[in-house]
C-alpha cells in the first residue's frame, strides 16, 4: 500500500481490527492518524504481512506497535518493522513470539539493547525456527538480570558471533547466567572476544565451548580460561568435531589435573589427541570424550600408553578397530590395568581371528571375553556381592545394602582404588581388590572390610547426633583422632561377638604389625595400630587417657561418643605440640597409614545422608522437594566438575552437597523400589539377518503413587466430553443376559410355561414341552493395553495453556479409562522410555488385573518426560504382558510423537543412529505381537510420519493427528473403531 490516504480507515478497522477491543481498535487509529504519511504506510503494510502469516499475529501486530512507538524514536520504529517484516516470512509461531515480547524486552533492556535484540532475532530466523522462538520468548529475561553495561556487551558480541555461528550465539546465552555465576572476577569482553575468534575459526565447535564453560568455571575458576583456550589451539590437526568433543570433555578433566599442575597437563592431552587427530579425525574425538572414563581407572602418566595403544592398533589392523578400542577402554579398565590392556591388545593384533577382529576390540566375541577372563587379576565386587551378603546375613542375622565405591562422587573416593565407606543405610566396597595375588586373600579382604564397616553400624558409631557428624566433618582434626580410636574400638567389639573374624583380621595386618614392632611407633602409628600393638612413644597424658578408655571398652564396650570425648581430650592435650599440625593434617602422608581394611569415614557423608533421611523420613523443610517419581533430569555427573576443596573451609551446604543429598535420594528411591521384573529381549539386526540374542534389558518399574492432582484437572476440564463418551460407549456394551423361555434345558423353571401346561392338561389338550428359562451370558471380550511415549520430547509444549504433548497423552488415557469403566473392557496403562539398550523403563500406571482406584490415578503424577524410544523392546515387553491376558480381542495402542530412537540404536556396521535399523526392529516386533494375537495400532502427532510409519505398521495400522488437542477424541473414536 502507498500511503495512508489510499486507505479508508473505517473500512480497514472493519475488516482488520476487528478482534481489538473497542479502546484498543480507536488507540490504533488515533496512533496511526498522527503519524507521518510515510511511517503510516509503513505500519500498515508490515502489519498486512504479519496478518498475512496469521491473522492471529497480526491482531498482535496492531496491539503491539502502537505501545513500542511511546518508546520508540521515529528510526528504531522503522527498525522494529523493517526486522519484524523479515521474521514474519519465516514460521508464524517465531512471529506471534515477537511480537508478544517486544514491548517486554524493550521495558527490560532500553533501547540501544532492543536493537541489537531485533538484530539478532533476525540472524537467528535465517537457520532455526525453533532456537529464534526461543530467543524471542526467553531471551528477555536473562538480559534483564544484568546490569546495563552488561546486557550492552553481551548483546554486541553475540551479535558478532551470530554471524559466523548461530549455534554459538544461542549457547552463549542460554549459558551466561551460570557464566556470570561460577565466573567471578571473570574479564567478561576478554571471554566473549575469544568466543568471537573461535566463532570465525572453529564455527561448528564455538557452540560447545561456551556450553562447557560454566562446568570448567566451577571445575577451574576463571584464571584458567586462557589456558584452556591455547591447548584447543595445539590441536592444529582438528577437523569438524574434534574440539566440540575437546571442550564437553575438558571441565571432567580438569578435575584429574588439579589446578596446580592445570596448565602443563591439559596442554599435554591436547597434544595427545593431536597425534590421534593426525592419524583420523574420529579417534581424537574418541579420545577426548573417553578420557575423562579412562582417568579414573589410570593415572595421568598412562594416557601416553594408551595412546601408543590406540596408534598401534590403527597401524597394524585399522582406523576402526582403534576406534572401538578407544570406545572400550573404560569397560576393559574395570577389569584390567593398563598394563594387562596391552597384552589384551597384544593378543587382538597377532592372533587370527579373520572377519572377528572388530568384534574383538569392541569387546563383543567370545573370544575377547576369555582373554580378559585369563588376563584379570584381582576380585571384582560384581562377582562377590552374593557371597557378601550371605556371609552378613549368616554373621549378624541381618542384610546389608551394598553399593560400588564408584558410585559416589570423585569428591568422596579422591579415587581411591580401596576405598570403604558407609552412610546411614548402605556401605561402599571398592569395585576391585587387587591386594593379594589370589582371589581368596582378595575374598578375604573384601570380607573384613565389610564386616569392619557393618560394626561402626552395629557397635553404635551411627548413634552420633548430626551436629556431632557435622562438627567432624568441619573439624579435620578432631575427624582423623576420632576415626582412629573409633576403628580401634569397634573391631574389637566385631572380633569378639563374630567368631573367626579376628583370625581373619590378623592375617590382613600381619605385614603392617611387623613393621611397627620393629621400632616405636609414634602417636599416629599408636592411634591406628592400639589393637595390635601397644607399644608407643607418646606423651604421657594422652596414654592415660586412652588406657583409661580402653579399659571401658574392654568392661562395656564403651560408646561412640566416649571415643568422640577422647578425641576431644587428645587434641586439648596436644594443641601446642608442632608434632600435631605435621602428622595430623588431613593430606599428611606420612610412614604409617590407616590399615587399608578400615576404609574411611566420611563424616561429610554421614551428615549428608543424615539430611537425606530426614527429608524423605520427616516433613521435608519448607522449598524443598523429594523426587519419587521419574525421569527428573539431574546432571549425575556434577561431581566431576568439582575440585576437591584443599585448604578451603567445608560448607557442607554448597551445591556439592546438595546434589549429593540429591544423589542418596536416587540411591535410596532405587533400593526401596526394586523392579519388578528385569527382561532381556532379543533385537533384531538387519545387516546379521538375525536376532541379536537378550540384547536389550527392560526395567518393569510400577509407579508409586504422586498425586491425582492431574487426573481431578482433566476430569474437571473434559466434564462434558467424558459424559458424552461415556454415554456412547455404554450405548456399545451388550445386554449382560438375554432370556430364552420354554426351553428343554435351563437354569430355572419357567413358571408360566408350567402354568399352561396345567391348564392344558385340565382341558384334555395334549401340552406343549420346554419348561425351562435359559441365560445367555453376552460380554465383549476385549483387552487394550496403552503404551505411551514418554521420550524426551514429549515435554514440549503445544498449547497456549502450557500443555505439554506428555499431558495430552495422558488426557487421552484418563478419558478413556473413564469410558472403559462403563464400557467393562479390559485396560492397561503403561509408558515407557529409555537410555541405551541397557536402561529401557517400561512403567506400569495400572495393569489388566488391577481396578482403577485413587491409588492408580495418584501414579499418574509420576510420569514425567525423558529418555529416548526404543520402541520395539517396550512393545515386546507388552506383548509378554497381554499373552497373559484372556481375551477374544487383543490390541496395543501406542501414543507417540516421533520415530524410534536411541543412541546406540544401530547395527555393528556403523556407530551413529540408523533411522532404518530402528524401524526394521520395530517392524518385526510388530509381526511378532500379531502372531501372538496382539494387534498393535499407533497414534502420533508426528507429521512426518508418513515416511515411516506405513514401513513400520502397514498403511491401516496407524493415524496421524495433525491438531495434538484433538487426539483426546481421536482415540475413542479409533478404539471404537478397533472394537466394533
Amino acid at each position: 500500500m502507498g500511503g495512508i490516504k489510499n486507505l479508508e480507515l473505517t473500512g480497514f478497522a472493519d475488516r482488520y481490527l476487528k478482534a481489538l477491543s473497542l479502546e484498543e481498535r480507536q488507540d490504533f487509529l488515533d496512533f496511526i492518524s498522527g503519524l507521518p504519511e510515510t511511517v503510516a504506510g509503513l505500519v500498515i503494510d508490515t502489519g498486512l504481512q504479519f496478518h498475512k502469516s496469521s491473522a492471529v499475529n497480526g491482531t498482535w501486530f496492531w496491539r503491539t506497535v502502537s505501545v513500542l512507538a511511546g518508546r520508540l524514536e521515529i528510526h528504531e520504529l522503522k527498525q522494529w518493522l523493517e526486522e519484524g517484516t523479515r521474521i514474519c516470512r519465516g514460521q508464524w509461531d517465531c512471529a506471534l513470539s515477537y511480537l508478544k515480547e517486544s514491548p517486554a524486552v524493550l521495558e527490560q533492556v532500553g533501547n540501544q539493547v532492543f536493537l541489537n535484540w531485533l538484530q539478532i532475532g533476525r540472524f537467528l530466523a535465517r537457520f532455526s525456527n525453533h532456537d529464534t522462538n526461543w530467543f524471542f520468548k526467553y531471551s528477555g529475561s536473562i538480559l534483564e538480570k544484568l546490569e546495563k553495561s552488561d546486557q550492552y556487551l553481551l548483546t554486541s558480541w553475540i551479535l558478532k558471533i551470530v554471524q559466523y555461528s548461530w549455534t554459538a550465539a544461542i549457547a552463549c546465552l542460554k549459558s551466561w547466567p551460570e557464566i556470570e555465576r561460577y565466573g567471578k572476577g571473570l574479564d567478561k569482553a576478554g571471554l566473549l572476544e575469544q568466543g568471537y575468534k573461535l566463532a570465525i575459526e572453529k564455527p561448528d565447535d564455538a557452540d560447545v565451548f561456551f556450553k562447557a564453560l560454566p562446568n570448567f568455571l566451577q571445575v577451574a575458576g576463571s584464571k584458567y580460561i586462557y589456558q584452556w583456550l591455547e591447548a584447543a589451539y595445539e590441536v592444529t590437526n582438528a577437523k569438524r568435531g574434534t574440539l566440540s568433543a575437546f571442550f564437553k570433555a575438558s571441565p571432567e578433566v580438569a578435575v584429574f589435573t588439579g589446578k596446580d599442575v592445570f596448565t602443563g597437563k591439559i596442554k599435554h592431552w591436547a597434544l595427545l589427541g593431536n597425534r590421534l587427530a593426525a592419524i583420523d579425525n574420529e579417534l581424537a574425538m574418541e579420545f577426548f570424550d573417553k578420557t575423562p572414563q579412562v582417568l579414573k581407572k589410570m593415572e595421568w602418566n598412562e594416557l601416553e600408553e594408551w595412546v601408543r595403544l590406540i596408534e598401534r592398533v590403527s597401524r597394524d589392523y585399522s582406523t576402526e578397530g582403534a576406534a572401538e578400542f578407544i570406545k572400550s577402554t573404560p569397560e576393559l579398565l574395570q577389569q584390567l590395568d593398563i598394563k594387562e590392556a596391552a597384552q589384551w591388545v597384544e593378543y587382538g593384533l597377532k592372533s587370527e581371528l579373520g572377519g572377528k577382529k572388530l568384534a574383538y576390540f569392541t569387546m563383543k566375541s567370545q573370544e575377547s571375553r576369555d582373554v580378559i577372563s585369563g588376563l584379570r587379576s584381582g576380585l571384582h565386587i560384581e562377582s562377590v556381592k552374593k557371597v557378601l551378603h550371605i556371609y552378613c546375613e549368616g554373621l549378624t542375622g541381618e542384610t546389608v545394602i551394598i553399593r560400588n565405591s564408584s558410585d559416589l562422587p570423585t569428591r568422596i573416593h579422591s579415587d581411591d582404588q580401596l576405598f570403604g565407606s558407609l552412610d546411614t543405610r548402605r556401605i561402599y566396597l571398592p569395585d576391585l581388590v587387587k591386594v593379594f595375588e589370589n582371589e581368596r586373600d582378595n575374598l578375604r579382604f573384601y570380607r573384613v572390610m565389610m564386616m569392619h564397616l557393618v560394626a561402626h553400624r552395629k557397635f553404635g558409631t551411627m548413634e552420633l547426633s548430626k551436629a556431632e557428624f557435622k562438627e567432624l566433618a568441619l573439624d579435620s582434626k578432631l575427624g582423623m583422632l576420632f576415626e582412629y580410636i573409633e576403628d580401634n574400638r569397634v573391631d574389637y567389639l566385631a572380633m569378639q561377638k563374630f567368631p573367626g573374624l579376628e583370625r581373619d583380621m590378623r592375617l590382613l595386618v600381619k605385614a603392617s604389625v611387623r613393621e611397627i614392632q620393629k621400632r616405636t611407633p609414634n602417636l599416629y602409628a599408636f592411634l591406628i595400630h592400639y589393637l595390635w600393638s601397644d607399644k608407643a612413644d607418646v606423651p604421657e597424658k594422652i596414654k592415660t587417657e586412652y588406657l583409661r578408655f580402653w579399659d571401658n571398652v574392654l568392661k562395656n564396650g564403651a560408646s561412640s561418643r566416649e571415643s568422640l570425648n577422647l578425641a576431644r581430650r587428645i587434641i586439648n592435650i596436644l594443641s601446642w605440640q608442632e608434632i600435631f599440625e605435621k602428622e595430623f593434617s588431613p593430606h599428611y602422608d606420612g610412614e604409617y597409614k590407616n590399615l587399608a581394611y578400615r576404609g574411611k569415614l566420611k563424616f561429610d557423608l554421614i551428615y549428608t545422608s543424615m539430611k537425606a533421611d530426614e527429608e524423605i523420613d520427616g516433613s521435608p523443610a519448607e522449598g524443598s522437594k523429594v523426587n519419587n517419581g521419574i525421569g527428573q533430569e539431574e546432571d549425575i555427573e556434577l561431581d566431576k566438575k568439582f575440585f576437591s576443596p584443599q585448604n578451603q573451609a567445608l560448607n557442607l551446604s554448597d551445591e556439592f552437597y546438595l546434589w549429593l543429598k540429591k544423589l542418596l535420594h536416587r540411591f535410596r528411591e532405587d533400593e526401596e523400589n526394586p523392579y519388578r521384573m528385569v527382561v532381556y529381549y532379543d533385537e533384531w539386526d538387519r545387516t546379521l539377518n538375525d536376532y541379536k540374542k537378550d540384547w536389550c534389558r527392560v526395567r518393569e518399574i510400577l509407579l508409586k503413587p504422586s498425586t491425582a492432582a492431574f487426573v481431578d484437572r482433566t476430569l474437571e476440564e473434559n466434564y462434558g466430553m467424558i459424559n458424552t463418551i461415556k454415554r456412547y460407549f455404554g450405548m456399545l456394551q451388550p445386554e449382560r443376559f438375554r432370556r430364552y423361555n420354554r426351553q428343554e434345558e435351563g437354569e430355572e423353571v419357567d413358571i408360566d410355561a408350567v402354568i399352561e401346561a396345567m391348564v392344558e392338561i385340565k382341558a384334555d389338550v395334549s401340552p406343549g414341552t420346554g419348561f425351562y428359562v435359559r441365560r445367555d451370558k453376552r460380554e465383549r471380550d476385549v483387552a487394550v493395553g496403552f503404551l505411551l511415549d514418554l521420550s524426551y520430547s514429549t515435554d514440549e509444549v503445544i498449547s497456549e495453556n502450557g500443555k505439554t504433548i506428555l499431558d495430552v497423552e495422558m488426557e487421552s488415557v484418563i478419558v478413556m479409562a473413564e469410558a472403559l469403566e462403563v464400557l467393562g473392557d479390559k485396560y492397561a496403562i503403561y509408558g515407557f522410555n529409555s537410555d541405551l539398550r541397557d536402561k529401557i523403563n517400561f512403567y506400569v500406571v495400572k495393569d489388566f488385573e488391577e481396578p482403577y482406584t485413587f491409588e492408580v490415578k495418584q501414579r499418574f503424577g509420576g510420569l514425567q518426560s525423558y529418555g529416548m524410544t526404543r520402541l520395539a523392546s517396550a512393545v515386546r515387553h507388552a506383548v509378554f504382558k497381554m499373552e497373559k491376558v484372556q481375551a477374544a480381542i487383543k490390541i496395543l495402542i501406542i501414543l507417540s510423537d516421533g520415530r524410534p530412537f536411541d543412541f546406540d540404536y544401530h547395527s555393528q556396521l556403523t556407530k551413529d543412529y540408523e533411522e532404518f535399523y530402528a524401524e526394521t526392529d520395530t517392524r518385526m516386533c510388530l509381526r511378532e505381537a500379531k502372531m501372538k494375537g496382539i494387534n498393535p495400532f499407533c497414534i502420533t502427532v508426528d507429521r512426518k510420519g508418513q515416511d515411516y510409519l506405513e514401513y513400520i505398521f502397514g498403511n491401516v495400522n496407524y493415524i496421524i493427528i495433525d491438531d495434538i488437542n484433538a487426539l483426546p477424541t481421536k482415540l475413542t473414536e479409533t478404539y471404537k473403531n478397533l472394537t466394533t
